[in-house]
């Protein structure tokens, strides 16, 4: 932890707090996968939470998501179980998690789901590959910088900034 400069980690995430940053260091770096969702396991133990309970509230239901196509937004991927760092995964770890989101949304909204955005920003080539390989031919990272390779790549302005500008 004390090799952390919240300055720099995550810079190209500007709406990220100093707490936020913390938070994703300890999360990715710190913890790793296995070892975060063991706690919030045990956090969620320790209080008492019914997980089920407070599940519509967190998540989009199938309700949630058909409207949303029905009413002509397109609905894209964004992995299933969100990995925060999916470019770690094997490549048939990552195939997998947008193989099983691709086929929970073409089966809620009966349509081709042809985009996506990369959750945390986080992919590789071979999660390219594999996204073009599902036929996705337009893609988003979750940042604004300038850089792009692909037209799985394209800058996403994060919402809170969106929200930002309006106000």
């Amino acid at each position: 932890m004390k090799k952390l400069d919240l300055t720099k980690f995550l810079a190209s995430f500007s709406f990220y707090s100093d707490e936020d940053r913390l938070f994703r260091y300890t999360r990715d770096l710190v913890l790793g996968r296995e070892q975060y969702v063991n706690t919030m396991l045990q956090m969620i133990l320790q209080q008492d939470i019914n997980i089920d309970e407070i599940a519509s509230t967190l998540w989009n239901t199938s309700a949630n998501i058909r409207h949303l196509s029905n009413s002509g937004h397109l609905i894209g991927l964004h992995s299933h179980t969100h990995p925060t760092d999916l470019q770690s995964l094997s490549v048939i770890e990552q195939a997998s998690e947008y193989e099983q989101n691709l086929k929970i949304l073409k089966s809620i909204t009966h349509t081709d789901i042809l985009t996506m955005s990369h959750p945390c920003n986080s992919f590789s080539n071979e999660t390219i590959q594999i996204l073009r390989e599902l036929n996705i031919n337009c893609g988003f990272r979750s940042n604004m910088d300038d850089y792009y390779n692909s037209e799985l790549e394209y800058p996403r302005l994060d919402h809170i900034l969106l929200m930002k500008s309006i106000n």
